[in-house]
């Protein structure tokens, strides 16, 4: 497994990566954003941006994501859909998505996906990335991304789907670039003259993705086997105290009603996230959905993909998901109009280096209350659209 195999797959929308310098330790240098993106991401209520997180490994995270990509070419033929694949081990997440996304009669008008790194190892990105001593840092990850979403710059009304890899908290992949003090580290033997051992860190996805968390929203893809009523709420409360926007929850039924237990518990139990007395979801009903069990493998999943109860489901899922990216986007043009004012926002903990501590107070909650900075950054993207 030694061979160099990390890659950047090429896409109509963003140009190749690879070529950026490889340094002694063989890490490609992380460059800045300023050297890579012209153009910032457009947060706006047209630029829907949904990152995609599963409650764990094996849940049907690919399956939902092509199930959802496929509904918004449906339902739209002006609406530009793009899928991004930011890690990937073995196999091709991109592949599945785009065979029953190409269904749609606006597949070669509308649609373009790409995947971001690649490795051979069918393991955790942090793993793969050892044993084909092919390392790739935090920052190299997040301009990669960046760049993507800079580059989406049509005026037509667009939607992204950003698939993860693994669970909340699965590792990401490692690099001796990736030392902070917030990273996980291993002494790893890489493939050199010398045999030498070097510390290469990782972090998990969602810390990894956390810098975008406030210029996107999430879904999550709950585990509908048993026990999994456990690891859906760990890790949805795992993303609400990085500060990610919720959206949606998706299960695949197996057997048990999670879907109940979960709708009961969001309604009651997290009132306290948003300080107003108001539940995570206004309708649980459309935003945490249940979707048929799969049919056996080997069997194609045409015929569920194209069943009115899986149809329905995602129609009214993804209409939920576009009045909670119009709510955002009406928060964010709120604190940009009125930053002190009684439409304040309360954020959840961050990491230190996330917070500014000289930033205003808001005044509608207590004095040390402030605006993080992937508040702030969101905000000065904000674009006004009629």
């Amino acid at each position: 497994i030694g061979k160099k195999s990390t890659r950047l797959v090429q896409s109509v929308v963003t140009p190749r990566l690879s070529s950026r310098p490889v340094s002694s330790s063989g890490s490609r240098n992380a460059s800045t954003l300023e050297d890579q993106v012209s153009t910032r991401i457009r947060v706006s209520a047209l630029h829907r941006n949904h990152f995609i997180f599963g409650a764990n490994t094996d849940v049907g995270k690919t399956v939902i994501t092509a199930g959802l990509t496929k509904t918004s070419l449906d339902t739209n033929d002006s609406l530009n859909v793009h899928y991004i694949k930011p890690l990937q081990c073995g196999g091709s997440d991109e592949a599945f998505v785009d065979k029953y996304a190409k269904s749609s009669s606006n597949y070669h008008v509308n649609f373009d996906q790409q995947t971001l790194f690649s490795w051979d190892l069918p393991a955790s990105p942090h793993t793969a990335s050892r044993m084909e001593a092919s390392p790739t840092s935090d920052q190299e990850v997040l301009d990669a991304i960046h760049l993507s979403l800079a580059n989406i710059t049509t005026t037509k009304k667009s939607v992204t789907w950003i698939e993860t890899a693994g669970g909340v908290l699965s590792p990401s992949s490692a690099s001796p670039e990736n030392n902070c003090d917030y990273h996980s580290r291993g002494k790893t033997k890489v493939d050199t003259d010398d045999d030498t051992n070097i510390n290469w860190g990782w972090t998990t996805q969602a810390d990894l993705y956390q810098p975008l968390a406030e210029l996107s929203s999430t879904v999550l893809v709950g585990d509908g086997r048993l026990g999994g009523i456990s690891a859906t709420l760990s890790s949805l409360e795992s993303l609400l105290l990085r500060g990610y926007s919720i959206a949606g929850i998706v299960l695949l039924d197996t057997g048990y009603d999670n879907v109940t237990a979960l709708r009961e518990y969001t309604d009651r139990n997290l009132k306290f996230l948003s300080r107003d007395g108001k539940p995570l979801f206004s309708d649980p009903g459309r935003s945490i959905i249940c979707l048929p069990e799969l049919p056996p493998l080997p069997e194609p999943l045409e015929e569920w993909y194209e069943s009115s109860q899986v149809k329905e489901t995602l129609i009214s899922f993804n209409e939920s998901l576009d009045q909670a990216w119009l709510t955002k986007m009406n928060q964010l043009q709120s604190l940009q109009q009125h930053p002190s004012g009684k439409d304040g926002c309360w954020w959840p903990p961050v990491r230190s280096d996330t917070v500014d501590e000289e930033a205003s107070p808001l005044t509608s909650f207590a004095e040390n209350t402030r605006l993080s900075n992937m508040q702030k950054r969101a905000i000065e993207r904000l674009e006004h659209n009629p």
